[in-house]
């Protein structure tokens, strides 16, 4: 009986050591797992940016005039405007007015400088227009930021009664301004909004 005990011991005890080792096994084969997918984001984020910055070397090519990369470090406290903080200034040759673009288009203009950063008051910012021409029709307008609507966006104001508008037109900087170059995205027309006392 008494050796009949200690075997059956000995059983729990290796039993026992195999569930560790599974434990132990799957507890490492999950590591591994998110490792790799830590990996595959990585690589996934790497080539976002590559792409990202292939487009902008290809903007640099096609534009005339110095310009400078710069990358956003943070947007602003103020929940009522839209600025961000780039990451150079005076130091590298910033000035307050350049123009700020990116591969899609416009993303605003350069308000206040600083030593070694600078902040961007972006064009969805109430504070911010820019003339703009219609790729479709040449008509000019003039596009304003409105920060309240959710995420912002850009408005025409003033546009005459039976203008030709059409739904993703697309409307380009016209450079009658001195700061944009011609010709860079600006927005996609979407909707139509009328006065709430005009009747349709």
């Amino acid at each position: 009986l008494h050796l009949s005990i200690r075997r059956q011991r000995q059983m729990c005890i290796r039993d026992r050591g195999n569930v560790e080792s599974a434990r132990d096994a799957a507890l490492s084969f999950e590591t591994k797992t998110i490792a790799q997918a830590q990996r595959l984001q990585q690589v996934e984020q790497l080539r976002q940016e590559n792409d990202s910055l292939r487009q902008l070397l290809e903007l640099r090519t096609s534009m005339a005039g110095p310009s400078k990369a710069v990358e956003v470090l943070y947007d602003t406290a103020d929940p009522y405007t839209r600025r961000v903080v780039v990451d150079r200034g005076q130091m590298a040759g910033i000035v307050t007015g350049s123009a700020v673009i990116d591969a899609a288009g416009v993303v605003g203009q350069v308000t206040q400088v600083y030593p070694f950063v600078s902040e961007v008051t972006l064009l969805t910012d109430r504070q911010q227009s820019i003339p703009v021409i219609n790729a479709r029709t040449g008509t000019r307008h003039v596009v304003s930021g409105n920060p309240m609507a959710a995420g912002g966006s850009l408005e025409l104001k003033f546009v005459p009664s039976g203008t030709d508008m059409q739904k993703g037109d697309l409307l380009t900087t016209s450079g009658i301004d001195g700061i944009y170059p011609p010709g860079l995205h600006a927005v996609s027309y979407t909707h139509l909004t009328l006065p709430t006392n005009r009747e349709v």
